[in-house]
């Protein structure tokens, strides 16, 4: 990857402030991100017989939405653009977000 200072705002829950010198660059990422998780979702779901195992690619989108606060932002924000599949899938991917939360604030206080 040429550009691996992107990596924590998508797979390490790091947030951006749209004054960030790299909002920008980051926000037209997820765009794209975005833009391949509808199409894998729709195509995982209308074609079955090409995908050895489409939970998978359904568990890859849930996690990402967990650990990307730009994914889940820039989704809310034109969640008209992108089917309902994904739409789903960003809510699984709050919950686990909230679960993995909960698991953590009940271990800290164990």
């Amino acid at each position: 990857m040429e550009k691996p200072y992107l990596i924590p705002y998508f797979y390490e829950g790091k947030p951006i402030d749209e004054k960030d010198e790299k909002y920008q660059e980051v926000a037209a990422t997820a765009e794209m991100i975005l833009d391949i998780f509808d199409l894998i979702s729709v195509q995982n779901k209308s074609y079955l017989e090409f995908w050895d195992s489409p939970q998978a690619w359904d568990e890859w989108i849930t996690d990402t939405f967990s650990t990307s606060p730009i994914l889940r932002d820039t989704l809310d924000k034109r969640s008209n653009w992108y089917d309902k599949i994904l739409l789903e899938l960003r809510q699984k991917g709050q919950k686990r977000l909230e679960e993995k939360a909960a698991k953590e604030a009940k271990s800290q206080g164990s």
